[in-house]
């Protein structure tokens, strides 16, 4: 066999073979989802919920390894919402089916225009959606390899390296979630070593094109951690080998310069989507702004640091202490396992063979970020976006291990007399770190007492470190059995131990019960409030039904205010999930539909009107609920938000009747509003006032209302106030005015109007502008070198005759 590194080039039969190896491992892994029909998706979690009990589906009420439901809260609705959206003819911008309407395509999460994701879209996305995630496991195996061949890793130690990167522990514990830049993360390295290595125009297009697709994918924080590693190993690269060179600027120059033209381009490419979330983070909320939230409390450094840190020799995910209580176990308890095997070879080549600086610097700051080592820890509270978790680092840990690992089989291969003493050694210092992570911090394992579970890990870490050692002894004899040895041991080992992780599931494709059609026979525009788990947060995205409550990294700036000063109101601690029904914020919401477990009625109250009933659901309807859209004839005006939030706060303030507008004292239209004779926000002649609204055409991004005012007023819609929404009255432009704080108003005159809203913002439109002018210049430069036989130079081109 062939150790010298091959060039990419994916016809040569080492790269055919290397592909047709991992797929037969992905194969062997999800032979069940591939084959016999199940899913890989694991909804467990909507079984339980009373809307979808009537299916008689029994399960657990917190499926045992996935207590965080956000994959299957935010992810497949979201999914099925692109899908839906784009099936009808349109790019999914606007969301108006959660909370009171809020930005699409500007959260990052949902990853609608993602060029791998658009083939997956399907009659039914949820089953495709198996195929998209196993591909990401693909890009991440085959492309590992490719990286490690280009660093020179025999095949065998490649191999090792794409089965340990693909198989780790996070890209397992994060399989179901919208989490794919660590997948795409190898494929970036390619780029970036071919750049590094020959900085011409090919290569500058190949990177600029990756960092372009991990800049459309989903997650922008894991996004933004892995460009810092590449940032990180860039440098690191340059500085090595620029030192060996009598002229160390002139040599990392040419590097340098194509790095920042590939970035440039890679930004550009991603300006339909990177433009639209800067414009949603200018007007949102964000968890990093929150002091004291809870989610931020239990996610410190301390905490997390040393379970990602136990995680390198224990696959723990079953041990409790390093569970998420009150849950019994979690996927994140397994996020940081990137095999016992990996993580010795991984110690052996930093031990004994020549180190790549580069690799080790971005897994210094992948440690320092995932277990909480300063000063690399402060990272994870200074990204733009919220407080970045301590396993977010773990990605780049796990990817300099895996090709550590690959690494250190190849000195196994090759030193076999100084081989034996320090393999031993190494066996020996992670069984003692092992046992002391096990015994010394597992606080709830007591060693008398204790079941056979709690144990169980324990003594399959040591099963592993014997078998290493076994297979060495035989390697003394026969040394070709030594590297298919140890691939076999690690990918038995990760296969084991990440089969139970994503266990396959039934098939779940949010089916229409009978308490989501009884709503849906209700044509009108409202929302609804789902309480005690009664329905999902956003599954309103796959029903078309619009609900209060929402769980998003990032919402709305004017909701977040809104729904924390209903909740303030109430005397309720701050939650996105509201514990309670009775609030003239929410009749303001328009919340015509409360549902509730069967369990837990409503008291008799003239306000709320039982119309379902079944043995899991309970549906009321509110009767004092605000229409969608309705006039109002008397104004209240501010000069800003907090002027408006604090006017909203006055119980005694009819809303019904009044609108709170925000209108700078230097506003022409303030000017003629003030001008006119509004009735008194106390008087009772306002409600003798017959102007009608109605909507006649709602769609998530367009809006037609017929209004017939009997004198000059505003018509309040209410729905989010957000920049980008246009508004066209009687086919003239005219201006949107923020109302009620969180609402959209206009200004009409005496008589009949249409008036029309219209979501197409110019952060979309410019972004789209500037990634399609980017592309089509791509195109154009890969044309003309194939036309015209160009040939690339690294500051330039040349055109042969």
């Amino acid at each position: 066999m062939k150790d010298r590194p091959g060039k990419m080039r994916l016809l040569k039969n080492e790269y055919l073979q290397a592909a047709f190896a991992t797929v037969v491992f992905l194969g062997v892994f999800f032979w069940q989802p591939l084959f016999l029909g199940r899913s890989i998706v694991d909804t467990r979690i909507h079984y339980t919920d009373p809307i979808y009990q009537e299916l008689g589906i029994h399960s657990d009420h917190y499926p045992f390894f996935r207590p965080d439901p956000f994959y299957a809260l935010f992810d497949h609705p979201a999914l099925i919402y692109s899908y839906q959206t784009l099936k009808s003819g349109q790019i999914p911008l606007w969301n108006p089916y959660s909370a009171g309407g809020m930005p699409f395509l500007a959260n990052f999460t949902a990853s609608s225009l993602f060029p791998l994701k658009l083939p997956f879209y399907s009659s039914s996305p949820m089953k495709v959606y198996n195929y998209y995630l196993i591909s990401r496991l693909f890009f991440a195996g085959f492309f590992t390899y490719v990286f490690a061949r280009m660093l020179g890793v025999g095949r065998y130690g490649a191999f090792l390296s794409g089965i340990s990167y693909m198989a780790c522990g996070f890209l397992i514990a994060y399989f179901q979630y919208n989490v794919t830049p660590p997948a795409f993360m190898p494929l970036l390295f390619v780029a970036l070593q071919k750049v590094l290595t020959t900085p011409k125009s090919s290569s500058i297009l190949f990177l600029g094109t990756v960092i372009g697709l991990i800049f459309l994918a989903e997650h922008a924080s894991t996004s933004i951690i892995l460009l810092a590693g590449l940032g990180l190993y860039s440098l690191v690269w340059i500085f090595q080998h620029g030192t060996k060179s009598s002229r160390p600027w002139a040599m990392g120059r040419g590097p340098l310069l194509a790095l920042f033209m590939a970035g440039i381009l890679g930004i550009s490419l991603s300006f339909v989507t990177l433009l639209p979330f800067l414009e949603f983070l200018q007007n949102a909320h964000t968890y990093k702004e929150e002091e004291g939230h809870t989610y931020l409390r239990d996610k410190r450094l301390d905490e997390d640091g040393l379970r990602n840190l136990a995680g390198l020799f224990i696959p723990h995910y079953k041990t409790p202490w390093f569970a998420s209580s009150p849950y019994p176990s979690n996927t994140y308890a397994y996020q940081s396992y990137a095999g016992l095997v990996t993580l010795i070879l991984a110690l052996y080549a930093l031990s004994s063979q020549k180190i790549n600086w580069s690799l080790l610097a971005v897994l210094v700051l992948g440690c320092g970020l995932a277990f909480g080592l300063a000063p690399f820890s402060i990272l994870s509270y200074i990204v733009p976006l919220r407080y970045t978790l301590a396993q977010y680092g773990l990605i780049l840990v796990a990817f300099p291990l895996a090709l550590f690992g690959g690494m250190g089989l190849d000195a196994l291969l090759s030193h076999e007399r100084k081989a034996r003493k320090r393999l031993q050694k190494l066996l020996g210092i992670v069984g003692f770190i092992a046992i002391n992570f096990f015994a010394g911090f597992s606080r709830q394992v007591n060693w008398i007492n204790s079941p056979w579970s709690d144990w169980k890990q324990l003594l399959y870490t040591g099963v592993i470190l014997i078998s290493i050692y076994l297979i060495y002894l035989a390697y003394l004899r026969k040394p070709q059995l030594l590297a298919k040895g140890l691939i076999l041991l690690a990918t038995l080992d990760l296969f084991y131990n990440g089969y139970w992780v994503n266990s396959p599931q039934p098939e779940f494709h949010f089916p229409e019960t009978t308490p989501i059609r009884v709503l849906k026979e209700d044509r009108g525009i409202y929302r609804i409030l789902s309480m005690n788990g009664v329905n999902r947060l956003n599954s309103g995205l796959v029903h078309q039904l619009s609900d209060i409550q929402v769980i998003n990294p990032v919402l709305v700036y004017r909701y977040y205010e809104f729904l924390k000063t209903a909740e303030d109101s109430a005397g309720q601690p701050y939650t996105l999930i509201p514990d309670f029904y009775d609030s003239r914020f929410w009749d303001l919401l328009n919340m015509k539909y409360l549902l509730r477990d069967s369990g837990k009625p409503l008291p008799a109250t003239e306000k709320f009107r039982l119309v379902y009933q079944d043995p899991h659901v309970l549906i009321y309807e509110n009767l004092k609920a605000f229409p969608r859209v309705f006039p109002v004839h008397q104004v209240i005006i501010t000069e800003n938000q907090d002027q408006s939030l604090q006017r909203l706060r006055d119980p005694d303030l009819d809303l019904r009747h009044t609108a709170i507008l925000e209108l700078s004292t230097e506003s022409s239209l303030r000017k003629e509003i003030d001008s006119l004779s509004f009735p008194s926000p106390k008087s009772k002649e306002v409600e003798k006032i017959e102007s009608t609204a109605e909507i006649t055409l709602y769609s998530p991004h367009q809006i037609i209302i017929e209004a017939n005012m009997k004198i000059p007023g505003i018509l309040v819609l209410g729905d989010t106030w957000y920049p980008g929404w246009k508004v066209q009255i009687d086919n003239r432009p005219n201006i949107i005015l923020p109302t009620n704080y969180l609402f959209r108003g206009v200004y009409l005159k005496e008589g009949p109007h249409t008036v029309e809203f219209i979501y197409h913002p110019l952060s979309y439109k410019l972004g789209l502008y500037v990634s399609l002018f980017s592309l089509s210049l791509c195109a154009l430069i890969c044309l003309i070198c194939i036309v015209n036989k160009v040939r690339p130079y690294p500051y330039g081109w040349k055109f042969s005759r």
